[in-house]
C-alpha cells in the first residue's frame, strides 16, 4: 500500500505540474482518478504530503477536502485489491455456490477462481511488459517449486522443458 501511495501521489503530482506522460494519466483513469481529481490530488499532495526518504506519505489528514480524500483513498484501496489476491463473492462462478454439494467439492478452489480473474484476466488486457515480467516470474517460482518439492520427497525431477513449464504453471 505504501508503494501504491507513492505511485499515485508522484503521478497525480506530475498531472498537477502538467509533466505526466499518457500512460501515468491513462493508468490514474484506470484506478478511478480523473485527470481533474489527479490535479487537485497533486496539488494537496504538493502541499500538504511528506516526503520520507524517496517515499511520498499523502498525509490527508491535512488535505482538507473531503472528495479530494475519498477518490485517493478509493483508488488506493482499488490498486491494493487488485494486488492482493482474495476470493470473494465477484470472483467465484455463482454456479458453485447455489448447492450445499457444489459448495463442498469447490471449497477450496476460491484462491484458483480469483487468481484467474484478478491475474490472467486483468493480465491479458493491459498488454504491459510488466504483466508479461510477472507472469514469468510466477512461472519461475512455481517452477521452483515443483523442483524443492520434488527434491524433499526424494522423486527425480524431468528433463523435460514442457513438464516444467505446466509444473511451473501449475504451482504458480
Amino acid at each position: 500500500a505504501v508503494i501504491t501511495q507513492d505511485r499515485i501521489l508522484r503521478s497525480t503530482v506530475k498531472v498537477a505540474k502538467g509533466t505526466a506522460t499518457p500512460e501515468e494519466i491513462a493508468w490514474l483513469a484506470e484506478n478511478r482518478i480523473g485527470y481533474e481529481s489527479a490535479k487537485e490530488i497533486g496539488e494537496l499532495a504538493s502541499a500538504k504530503g511528506d516526503l520520507q526518504g524517496s517515499l511520498w506519505i499523502a498525509n490527508t489528514d491535512a488535505w482538507g477536502k473531503q472528495d479530494a480524500v475519498r477518490t485517493f483513498r478509493s483508488s488506493l484501496r482499488h490498486v491494493v485489491d487488485m494486488t492482493i489476491i482474495t476470493p470473494d463473492i465477484g470472483t467465484r462462478p455463482i454456479s458453485t455456490s447455489s448447492h450445499w454439494l457444489l459448495r463442498l467439492m469447490f471449497q477450496f478452489r476460491g484462491f484458483a477462481f480469483a487468481a484467474t480473474q484478478k491475474i490472467l484476466i486483468s493480465g491479458l488486457q493491459r498488454r504491459d511488459m510488466a504483466t508479461f515480467n510477472g507472469a514469468a516470474l510466477m512461472i519461475a517460482l512455481g517452477a521452483l517449486t515443483y523442483k524443492i518439492k520434488s527434491d524433499i520427497a526424494g522423486r527425480p525431477t524431468s528433463d523435460k522443458l514442457g513438464v516444467w513449464l505446466m509444473e511451473g504453471i501449475d504451482k504458480s
